[in-house]
């Protein structure tokens, strides 16, 4: 990791400051879809624990026993 960092580092270490910027731009865009995708994986996870809670009960299980 660390020689994939140098190796970003003396490419763009070349580039014009305004490629800079929108070499920078790019990566905080790219830390925020992380972000959010990771924010929205935990929020389906929630949702979905919740969801599998009203199954979760003595009922459905002796229900699914005779599909076992």
């Amino acid at each position: 990791m660390e020689s994939l960092i140098k190796e970003i580092t003396e490419h763009t270490r070349n580039l014009p400051d305004d490629v800079q910027q929108e070499v920078l731009d790019f990566i905080v865009f790219k830390e925020q879809k992380l972000a959010a995708q990771k924010k929205e994986a935990s929020e389906i996870s929630l949702l979905s624990e919740s969801a599998l809670q009203d199954w979760n009960n003595e009922e459905e299980e002796q229900a699914w026993k005779s599909f076992q």
